[in-house]
């Protein structure tokens, strides 16, 4: 594909108006909007109501996929936050795991009884004080600050011509003014990140490293600061406490000053391992003498080629400019050696992470990597397969210790250990069972779409685990039916039952009051998936007879997906279970996500059911305004079931609430820094105008409001290997060019 395709020249200014040139200076040159980015004209500074303390959650982001800096872009003394991704505070966990597996069966007698109140004191009580567990996280972390002081620049508001930026195809990040200008990038291919300063006045700046200003470490750790240490600025962490999974006992941030440049890295510390400095030394010389032009040279032509595997044209600029966003925020955060995007990609600028920076599987985590594949980053979701075999054997411990069954079991958060875990002691979240369903989906989507036999031969052993996981959790339903006692939707409860997480409408309802309900809609779509995975793999492979013949036994006697008495789509597959649709999580419309079932899209009364549900759903979140997932989810499956019109809502409370001044996103409005719709945003509007239909051919522009009355995309990765050449469309008519894996191009037309 040519990376040189011209794209929409989308970057503007806060006010939506693209800058016009400044007048050249000797220090900065002529100023130009970057063609694919943002530009701000402030600092990094809190909404309205935020605490100034989160103002670093509006920063400039760059990232590698191992490191990363957030740069607010202040002038006489910035404070740029670094991060690696690897790094989450270790926290003592008091035994390995509660073997929930011991009480299964009363779980399941007190479920199905109706009894859901008494499994926590009854199962999850009595297993945690039996094991001496605690409910505890090791959060995610900022690393080191890197301090820049230059005295005698002014304060932003009085220099001439300031502006913050973020340029997408070069992953790089500028301050300036009219005679000054401070650029930052993390380099993919040389591992550092780096720092150019020119200044016309060479007025002079100090620069060194710091703990983060913002929090102050825990009793976890101890800093050991070194100014200088060998002529460079030596920065490091020794974690005082041991999680026997986390692989790190402390780490090392380096910097090396070169004249106006600075090269830094992070260096996580692995358990035998005391320092990485020489290391460091020789890694930041190199850097040094290749200097940083050199590095953006090697650098930016890789971003450039990511960002420009997909383009996007509609009449919305700014719309524009946050779909390239979102795809610059997770190509950012993803990388090698299994690092994918947590709750905030792979940055912060805290000692300690909102919701612990986890990965958190039950929704977030998903939807960051929910468009690699269809954005044509097929290659990231090897980063993925490397993530769950870096934590298979407490995953496979999990699935046995925990619940009786074979194969593996992916807890709904997941930091340093694979084990399940727990923000607090109200732990519904045990109870559900689609971690490893929903994970090992975008493996099977990843060979589905390259058509890698090799690929599906890497990851067939881990379908089969999700799909005997499953089986062997399934318990027979008082109807006769397989099913789910207990079972958990994410994050919901009935209506009028017992309060659950983020349930606004019950605020009188008992609080820690138990949110467990047999037979969740979100579960069930995952068994169904799993098993129809799995069973595909195992056919084209020739493999493991015995067990597509189990599955097909269980696949069988799975209940059908049911309307509610009131006429929504069921949440839980128990009749007459009251639906709850004043919540912020829509676990339930799963099956819509990445995926659209014929035994849904074929079934007339289950698609009015759904956009019954989804307007409801959608009514709810424009009144409370409180979860970008949330919306996220709705957005996915009216997409999928061809309702434009909630479709358009999603995304455009989308692009007006959550994101941020520099275009990360957000969790809740105004702040909150979370990348999950980075990744979502942008496919909702690629499967709003082409989608797999469910006869396996495409529905195209499905979804498409009227006010996108012309546009195109192209580059989008569909299953079977077919590539978007170019979609194009003015009103309802479009041609479509497919590139299929043969090098035929075929052409419809409407």
């Amino acid at each position: 594909m040519n990376s040189n395709r011209r794209l929409p020249e989308i970057a503007v200014a806060l006010s939506a108006v693209l800058l016009a040139s400044l007048p050249r200076t000797a220090a900065a040159g002529e100023f130009h909007a970057p063609r694919l980015g943002v530009v701000c004209e402030t600092p990094a500074q809190a909404r309205p109501g935020v605490a100034k303390s989160r103002a670093w959650e509006q920063s400039l982001l760059t990232g590698n996929g191992a490191m990363g800096a957030m740069v607010p872009g202040e002038l006489a003394h910035e404070e740029i936050f670094l991060s690696h991704a690897r790094l989450f505070l270790p926290r003592v966990m008091k035994g390995r795991y509660f073997e929930l597996g011991k009480y299964r069966d009363k779980a399941r007698e007190l479920a199905l009884a109706g009894r859901e109140k008494e499994i926590w004191g009854e199962v999850i009580q009595k297993a945690s004080d039996e094991s001496g567990y605690a409910f505890t996280r090791d959060p995610f972390m900022g690393a080191v600050s890197l301090v820049v002081d230059t005295p005698e620049l002014p304060k932003w508001s009085d220099a001439q011509g300031y502006r913050r930026m973020t340029d997408f195809e070069r992953g790089e990040c500028t301050v300036r003014t009219d005679d000054y200008e401070r650029r930052i990038f993390a380099s993919r291919t040389d591992g550092v990140i780096a720092m150019r300063v020119k200044d016309a006045k060479k007025r002079p700046f100090t620069v060194k490293l710091e703990t983060i200003s913002n929090g102050r470490p825990s009793g976890d750790a101890a800093i050991q600061r070194i100014r200088e240490k060998d002529g460079y600025m030596y920065y490091r962490v020794d974690f005082r406490k041991e999680n026997g999974k986390n692989p790190f006992h402390g780490y090392e941030a380096v910097g090396l000053r070169k004249g106006d440049e600075v090269f830094v890295k992070i260096y996580p510390l692995p358990f035998g391992t005391d320092s990485m400095f020489e290391t460091a030394k020789r890694e930041l010389s190199a850097a040094a003498n290749a200097g940083y032009a050199r590095l953006l040279e090697r650098h930016a032509p890789v971003m450039k080629e990511l960002m420009g595997r997909v383009t996007l044209d509609l009449p919305d600029r700014d719309l524009v400019r946050k779909f390239h966003a979102g795809r610059y925020n997770i190509i950012s955060s993803t990388g090698p050696d299994g690092v994918l995007p947590n709750l905030q990609g792979l940055w912060s600028g805290s000692w300690s992470a909102p919701y612990n920076g986890s990965y958190t599987v039950d929704g977030n985590m998903p939807c960051a990597m929910s468009f690699w594949t269809r954005g044509n980053t097929p290659e990231f979701n090897e980063s993925l397969y490397e993530w769950i075999m870096r934590y298979y054997d407490d995953f496979k411990e999990a699935a046995k210790k925990g619940y009786n069954a074979r194969g593996i079991h992916i807890p709904g958060q997941v930091t340093t250990t694979g084990l399940e875990t727990a923000y607090y002691r109200n732990v519904e979240l045990m109870w559900w069972h689609g971690g490893a369903g929903w994970m090992t989906g975008y493996l099977w989507r990843w060979y589905e779409a390259t058509q890698d036999i090799e690929v599906l031969k890497k990851v067939y052993p881990l379908l089969k685990d999700a799909a005997d996981y499953i089986c062997d959790c399934l318990e027979e339903m008082p109807d006769g039916t397989l099913g789910f006692a207990p079972g958990y939707s994410p994050e919901n409860a009935p209506h009028g039952d017992f309060r659950s997480q983020g349930d606004v409408m019950n605020p009188d309802l008992p609080k820690g009051g138990y949110s467990t309900k047999n037979n969740p809609t979100m579960d069930i779509s995952v068994a169904k998936q799993s098993i129809d995975y799995a069973t595909k793999a195992a056919k084209i492979l020739g493999r493991d007879e015995a067990s597509v013949r189990e599955w097909a036994q269980k696949r069988a006697r799975l209940p059908k997906y049911a309307v509610s008495k009131d006429g929504f789509w069921a949440e839980w597959l128990i009749p007459g279970t009251p639906d709850n649709n004043s919540h912020r999580h829509d676990s339930h419309v799963y099956a819509l996500y990445d995926e659209a079932p014929a035994e849904i899209l074929t079934n007339a009364a289950f698609v009015a059911a759904i956009k019954k549900t989804l307007d409801a759903r959608m009514t709810f979140h424009e009144k409370e305004n409180h979860m970008a997932f949330g919306v996220t989810q709705i957005g996915y499956a009216a997409a999928k079931v061809g309702d434009a019109a909630v479709m358009e809502r999603a995304i455009k409370l989308l692009q007006e609430t959550y994101f941020t001044d520099a275009l990360g996103t957000l969790h809740d409005p105004g702040w909150l820094f979370n990348i999950d719709i980075s990744g979502g945003f942008p496919g909702i509007i690629a499967d709003a105008l082409i989608t797999k239909g469910p006869d396996g051919g495409f529905k195209v522009l499905n979804a498409k409001p009227a006010s996108w009355k012309k546009g195109s995309i192209s580059g989008l990765l569909l299953p079977g290997g077919i590539k978007v050449k170019k979609l194009s469309w003015q009103g309802d008519s479009y041609e479509l060019e497919l590139l299929h894996p043969d090098g035929r191009i075929t052409v419809q037309r409407k």
